[in-house]
């Protein structure tokens, strides 16, 4: 499969037709916070069905209660769309306390014959932390290699202990990704055996088109 690149949810005012007519993978979120019918959703793949997409679980995931309900219905999800991937991310507060590392254990195990499983952690979660989940759980690990905590010393996202990777790039400002960037990533990307790129941030349509022309 090598490399998919693609956007972080359909980009603001473009139509899906328009966006599957220059890329070739999305990262949708037509169920992360909307309901809509498993009959509704393979409606939309069948219509799509020769493009790639990765499939972002439902928010209410992570709540305080219904998690088995919740898993089934992201069952019934990856059924009707048949995703690459299965990209779990948790709420930006949720940190990493032994209870919420069980969680993601019963999660993914629960989870894990519909499909690759990817752990979009973020937040209160160290690369560390991420990484020795995703090995314990045979997840995939989705990070954004661009962002940079000036408190902590340079981490190095080279050699990761993982044959898939899925990059979810998210830049903060509207700046373009130049030339420097595009062949960083693809670096990167070339060093795994099957990679994701989802780009984000109010550029994410053009600079997701110019990384692969780098491709």
């Amino acid at each position: 499969m090598a490399t998919q690149i693609g956007c972080i949810g359909l980009p603001s005012g473009l139509s899906r037709e328009d966006y599957f007519k220059k890329l070739s993978f999305l990262e949708t979120h037509v169920a992360a916070s909307a309901m809509p019918s498993t009959k509704a959703l393979r409606k939309w793949r069948t219509k799509f069905a020769d493009q790639s997409i990765s499939y972002l679980t439902p928010k209410g995931l992570w709540g305080d209660s219904g998690e088995d309900d919740w898993i089934e219905l992201i069952k019934e999800h990856a059924t009707a769309l048949d995703p690459q991937v299965i990209l779990l991310e948790p709420p930006l507060q949720m940190s990493p306390t032994q209870k919420n590392r069980d969680r993601l254990k019963r999660v993914a195990n629960a989870l894990k014959e519909s499909g690759k499983l990817a752990w979009a952690s973020g937040g209160l979660w160290e690369p560390e932390t991420s990484i020795k989940l995703c090995e314990e759980n045979e997840l995939i690990w989705a990070f954004d290699p661009t962002a940079t905590d000036p408190m902590r010393e340079e981490f190095s996202f080279d050699d990761l202990p993982f044959g898939d990777v899925y990059l979810r790039i998210q830049p903060t400002t509207r700046r373009r990704l130049d030339i420097y960037d595009r062949e960083q990533l693809m670096d990167l990307a070339d060093s795994y055996q099957n990679c994701w790129i989802a780009m984000g941030g109010p550029n994410s349509f053009k600079n997701a088109q110019a990384l692969l022309k780098n491709s």
